[in-house]
């Protein structure tokens, strides 16, 4: 007898099968793993990550993405419906989702039965139809629905005390779901709201397994430890929601001149977009004007944290697995750009200044100018030189975070229920 289908959705970027992965591990050897992605350009991404792509090929034979559909005006009119949150559960937003790509034909060309499927898996926020398309089919296929990406979140109705976080909440719950996969019960309040009090019994908590030492062994080649080049980490995100372009080349500019004006040798910096990739043309445009030892890379980030000696993040879920490896870290985003607008920015009242959730967390430091980040950057590259730059330690807090949830049972039996008579 065939084993059944699991299926991963991958709607928006990669980092959900970073995320998703260490999940279905717990449970794989049950069942068929099938790994779908929305677009081209998704897969392809993955393709440049090699290890965890030849990671993926371990867990499934069968990868592959929808290819594109070409009707504009369709493609607008989804578009437009899914701005439109008053339109997410009617039977015309549905519909359309459905028809906008034809799974059944999908489904046939890659000798994919949808009666052999057990679940699906997508993410928390993705309005594809593919999730519609199975609902519609089969009601008692279950649909979970996880994270996207790992940070550690913060809980707006428990917040630290002199701290407030003004939260609004995209109406998620609305989405087509049975179960939701929480790393904890910050993270369901961070996207649910209050919600989470009514449908406490579908959120199913599972801890960090990516983060897990069995699991890292899987992402991680050992790096030779004799090296006399000072590698340099920055990750960066695409401008124009959290800040704007003027604080994204200040940000990429300041590091690149610090280099420059301590005149430092020996030295190589990578650049990790995001995977939205939103800013990729203006980094390479900036870096193009520098003459220093720059790589952009897409390589695994549990690979390159191994590979640096020092991270520079710019509000990115990578600070956290570099906490977790304890690399000497430091979050670069400018106090300016934090405000209200930025759901995630809780305010201190009592040093009247929000704060970012690194620092909030303890996870890293912030850092907002010129000067801080050139202090960063020359204080640990003497200390690599002098053989003396050391792991950094993480908070008692993330400690606790970090603690291991049983949550595979749990899966197996909802999975089990399933099963068809």
């Amino acid at each position: 007898m065939s084993k059944k289908n699991i299926i991963i959705f991958v709607t928006k970027h990669i980092g959900e099968v970073d995320n998703c992965l260490p999940i279905i591990n717990k449970i794989k050897k049950n069942y068929n793993i099938v790994i779908i992605f929305n677009n081209k350009h998704i897969y392809n991404s993955l393709r440049e990550d090699k290890i965890l792509f030849n990671l993926c090929k371990k867990f499934s034979k069968d990868i592959f993405y929808i290819p594109k559909f070409n009707n504009f005006f369709f493609k607008f009119l989804v578009f437009l419906l899914k701005k439109l949150i008053v339109f997410n559960n009617t039977s015309i937003f549905k519909k359309l989702l459905r028809q906008s790509n034809n799974f059944d034909k999908i489904f046939k060309k890659k000798n994919l039965k949808k009666q052999n499927t057990k679940a699906l898996f997508i993410s928390f926020s993705s309005q594809h139809g593919l999730a519609y398309d199975i609902r519609e089919y089969d009601k008692k296929i279950p649909i979970f629905r996880f994270q996207e990406f790992t940070h550690f979140s913060i809980n707006p109705f428990n917040l630290k005390k002199n701290c407030y976080l003004k939260r609004t909440f995209p109406g998620y719950e609305n989405l087509p779901y049975d179960y939701y996969l929480f790393s904890n019960n910050d993270d369901a309040y961070q996207y649910l709201g209050k919600v989470v009090d009514k449908i406490r019994k579908k959120i199913i908590y599972t801890g960090y397994p990516k983060f897990e030492n069995k699991w890292i062994k899987n992402l991680i080649v050992k790096r030779n430890k004799k090296n006399s080049i000072f590698k340099i980490l920055v990750s960066t995100r695409g401008y124009g929601v959290e800040f704007n372009q003027n604080s994204f080349e200040y940000i990429i500019r300041s590091i690149l001149n610090s280099i420059i004006d301590l005149n430092l040798k020996n030295i190589k910096i990578y650049f990790k977009p995001h995977p939205h990739l939103v800013e990729y043309k203006l980094l390479k445009k900036i870096i193009d004007n520098y003459n220093l030892n720059i790589e952009i890379t897409m390589m695994s980030s549990l690979q390159l944290l191994e590979n640096t000696d020092v991270h520079i993040d710019m509000k990115t879920s990578l600070i956290f697995e570099s906490a977790i490896l304890k690399k000497k870290r430091v979050q670069f985003f400018l106090k300016k750009d934090m405000t209200e607008k930025v759901h995630q920015f809780p305010f201190d009242a009592k040093k009247k200044e929000f704060l970012s959730p690194t620092e909030y967390h303890k996870v890293a430091e912030n850092i907002s100018n010129y000067k801080e980040i050139k202090d960063f950057i020359y204080i640990n590259y003497k200390k690599f030189k002098k053989k003396s730059i050391s792991t950094e330690k993480y908070s008692t807090s993330i400690k606790r975070k970090l603690a291991k949830k049983k949550f595979e049972q749990k899966l197996n039996q909802i999975l089990n229920e399933n099963k068809k008579s």
